[in-house]
This record gives C-alpha cells, structure tokens and sequence, in this order.
C-alpha cells in the first residue's frame, strides 16, 4: 500500500494532506491494500495526493480564486479499481498485508523479572565468576567475571554475556555486516559437530526460561565457520574498514580453528499473532517505550556470547481490549503532517503499515510496565533516501506517540 503527501510550497500541508485512494479487500485475517491517487472518501471528494505513477504524476491545475486548494478528479468505484489493477500489474503501488482490524488484543501489566545473579551467571558459564554491584542512574547494575576473561552485566531488566571467544567474535564482526552481507551462502552451512537446529533448540530453551512470556517469532541463524572469521580478520587490514567499525582499539585474535566455529543468532519475539517490537521508541516527554529483542553466538561449547532486553518481565495481570482499525490511526497521521510546510520536490510516502507491541515502563519504583499494541507507519520521502521516518499510534486510543 501507498500513501502520498505532496506539498506545495508556500502552503501549509493540511490543505493538501487527504486520505488517499485505497481499496481494502479484506480476508478472514488480513486486508491487502492498493493506494492510488484519488478517490470518493465517505461521499465527499478528497484530493489524493499519492501522484499517481502511470500517468506521470500529472496534477489539475487549481479553480480559479482556490489557489491554496488542490484540485482534485473523482474516480468511479469501477474506474479506481481498474487503475489500482493496472498499477499493481507495473509494479508502481507497494502491496501488502495489514493486520486485522476490529478485534481484541491482549494487554499485559507486568513488572520486571528478578533474578538470582550467580544464578543467572551459571546459566551461561561454567567457570567461578565474583560478582560487582554498583549503583547507577538505572539502578542497581551487577557484574560477573572469571578468570578466562568471561563477564555478564544485569541490570534495568536486560541480560548480556560474553565469553572470552565471544568478546573476540564480537570485537571483530560488526552484526550489521553479518545480516546485510549478499555472500549468503556461507552463512547456510551447517557447522561440524553441531547442527543448526541443535543451535535452535538450545537458544529457544534458555529464551523459554527467561521470558516465557512471550513466544519466539523467527530465530535466524548465520554459520561463522573459521574461514568466515578469518575473512572478517582480513577486513581489519583494510584502513576504510576499521575506522568505520571499530569503536576503539582492541587485539585481535589471528588464527580460528575449526572448534571456535559459531552460529550468529537473533531472535524476534511475538504476543499472540503479532510481533513486539524489537527497539523502543523516545515518547514526547523524554521517557521512552522498550521492546524485546536477542542475539549473540553460540557453538558447541554453549554461549559464547548472549544478548536479551530490552525489558525482561513477568506478568501480573492480563485483559482484553478491542484495537482501532489501521484506517482510524491513519487520521493520527494526517492530523501530524497537515502542520508540516512541504515543496513540491518532496513527496512523502507510506510504504508499510504493521502492528507492532511495545513495553511501556510506567517508571516507578518497582519496575511496573504494560505491553500493549501500537499502529506503526513507515514513511519514506522522496529523494531523501537517508529520510526513514516511523510514526507510531496508540491502537488502543488513537493517540499519536511521537
């Protein structure tokens, strides 16, 4: 689905911002949605402002004494639907699926999840480690170390663990580079003496003892055999490659053997059908939302490296509540963007439509917070391809977040 926001210059966008064309057919799950360019919206004429690509983007010009207005053409039902067919057959409108709208979805109240440190600890190593406590701005942050050079840090609700072979790893290989690398192939192979889906059962057992909450969505695992890891020391000699990647002077390992392979994993969480989000969001006031994401390394020897947050918690209660549908948390939108002054070179477009949950810490004492769903709207704007712009709506209120 597209949605487009064109401007002209010297005019406040809410003269131009207007629902787009958009035809929702709608399944038993989910609803496929074409945009176009302009449409009947509730028996009154819209202007659509998503400049419609097969016919170049061509625009009425303005009644005469309605300058600041935009001229618009009504389209039949029959007519519009022709249109969004053709378009969709060149490729020219984004297709796809929005979740369903008019339901229920769950909402936790949770807390934040305590655990025993050395406990916690015995978990990933099986080395002796000495525990450091300190206080800071996020409260009580604990630290575990061994001898080999191992630690793990708790605190505010999130989980890492690095071993020694884990610290060189991630040291070296930026995880960008791993999941944005188009040599995929490498990354398929199965290590030897220990199976992917060996990796798989194991990373989802100890992520079904920390948060059994939530429900694995997707587990991604990317093979880091000792000709990969030699590859990536290779890169380190490239002078480009390390001032973009490495953060600070550190030693790096020369030589991996075939029992220092590892899989790179990250994983995706859901409640329900649909997914958390895996990074927060800054609110207006300053505090911020948190999601629940998780990666890091693991071979034959377990963990060697173990990433969880961004909020570990457990459920106190739980209810019901029925959602807004995508088409009233897009009114959110408009009502943000009609108080933006565009050019007519800019042209923003919404390319993707989901529904994502959220940790909403309420930021007391005890660590209280609600896990509830948010409208999440991709906005990209036109050639400005450095220009991502997320825009998130409370499903349960229709109140903007940001």
């Amino acid at each position: 689905m597209k949605k487009g926001f064109t401007g002209v210059a010297a005019v406040l966008a809410a003269a131009l911002l207007a629902l787009t064309g958009c035809q929702a057919d709608q399944a038993e799950t989910s609803a496929e949605v074409y945009g176009t360019g302009e449409q009947t919206v509730n028996g009154s004429q819209e202007s659509g402002l998503g400049q419609n690509e097969a016919t170049g983007g061509a625009q009425s010009e303005p009644e005469s004494g309605k300058e600041n207005e935009t001229a618009f053409r009504a389209e039949t039902e029959e007519s519009a639907s022709a249109v969004w067919e053709e378009e969709i057959e060149k490729g020219l409108v984004a297709r796809f699926s929005v979740p369903d709208s008019g339901r229920e979805a769950e909402i936790l109240h949770v807390i934040q999840a305590e655990f025993d440190v050395e406990d916690l600890w015995k978990m990933f190593s099986s080395e002796a480690g000495t525990v450091e406590e300190t206080d800071d701005f996020i409260g009580v942050i604990y630290q575990v170390k061994d001898a080999l050079g191992g630690d793990m840090f708790w605190s505010s609700g999130s989980i890492s663990y690095r071993s020694k072979l884990g610290k060189d790893i991630g040291n070296m290989v930026p995880r960008d580079l791993i999941t944005e690398d188009p040599e995929t192939e490498k990354y398929e192979l199965e290590l030897s003496g220990f199976s992917r889906e060996t990796a798989r059962e194991q990373i989802l057992r100890r992520l079904a003892e920390l948060l059994p909450e939530l429900e694995v969505k997707e587990a991604r695992l990317y093979a880091m055999t000792a000709d990969t890891l030699r590859e990536y020391r290779e890169k380190l000699n490239d002078p480009e490659y390390y001032d973009i990647y490495i953060m600070k002077p550190v030693e790096f390992r020369d030589e991996w053997s075939a029992e220092e392979e590892v899989y790179y994993f990250e994983v995706s969480f859901s409640l329900g059908e649909d997914p958390v989000r895996e990074r927060g969001f800054v609110l207006p006031d300053d505090t911020s939302t948190r999601g629940m994401y998780a990666y890091g390394y693991i071979g034959k020897n377990g963990f060697e490296y173990f990433t969880l947050g961004e909020l570990i918690f457990r459920v106190e209660e739980s209810e019901t509540q029925e959602i807004i549908s995508w088409e009233q948390a897009y009114q959110a939108v408009k009502d943000y963007f009609s108080l933006i002054i565009l050019d007519d070179r800019h042209v923003l477009t919404i390319d993707e439509v989901k529904l994502e949950y959220v940790v909403m810490p309420l930021w007391d004492e005890d660590g209280h917070a609600t896990v509830f769903p948010v409208w999440v709207f991709s906005i990209d704007m036109e050639g400005r391809p450095d220009m991502k712009i997320e825009y998130y709506v409370n499903a349960l209120t229709g109140e903007k977040m940001n």
